[in-house]
């Protein structure tokens, strides 16, 4: 499964700059976010982490550095 979804993402990632023009308010960027939170914390725990970030990414967010947390608790996410 963890697999898949990051051949998903890779998929995503190619095909994203040729179709897209707007840029990711985040470094790293959305995707590559995906990428190593899927390789750290796995498919289910990825999917939610990945959702809280994509849900951050609007206008009203100034974005910014944003790196993949070492220890994942839900008040760090809560805080952001």
């Amino acid at each position: 499964m963890k697999y898949i979804v990051l051949n998903f993402i890779k998929c995503y990632r190619f095909f994203s700059k040729h179709i897209f023009t707007n840029r990711c308010r985040f470094q790293p960027t959305c995707s590559l976010y995906a990428c190593k939170v899927i390789r750290l914390y796995g498919c289910f725990l990825g999917v939610f982490l990945i959702l809280i970030r994509i849900l951050r990414c609007n206008r009203l967010h100034p974005g910014g550095y944003d790196p993949v947390p070492i220890r994942f608790t839900f008040k760090d996410i809560l805080r952001k």
